[in-house]
């Protein structure tokens, strides 16, 4: 049997994983640009709703989704109102949605943000 080591493939694997490797540290640095910027609009005094448009705006550019969306809670005991939405989420802007086994009690059980795939 003939031992195949293919040498010419190595060089190829490292440029992936250096590519890969770039790639993930691009997408932290945006996510901590971003955060920077939220964390100066809030101390600056800036209203919570345009503070929630960038954070939403932010997760569009750094996880390059379709959609992204923020919603709060509302008086209403386990619902929450969807107070930004961009993109394939925009037509879910202004609905109430029931929190409960949802996507967004596992956001707020999490305490981070959640993608959905399709």
């Amino acid at each position: 049997m003939r031992n195949w080591s293919w040498p010419w493939l190595r060089p190829r694997g490292v440029a992936i994983e250096n590519a890969t490797l770039l790639a993930e540290g691009r997408r932290r640095q945006s996510w901590q640009t971003a955060m920077v910027r939220v964390t100066t609009d809030l101390l600056g005094g800036a209203e919570p709703e345009a503070v929630l448009a960038g954070i939403v705006q932010s997760a569009l550019d750094v996880l390059h989704v379709d959609g992204a969306a923020a919603a709060m809670a509302t008086e209403q005991a386990g619902t929450s109102a969807v107070v930004v939405a961009e993109g394939s989420l925009h037509r879910w802007l202004g609905a109430t949605l029931p929190t409960d086994n949802s996507i967004l009690a596992d956001a707020v059980e999490a305490g981070v943000p959640v993608t959905a795939g399709r």
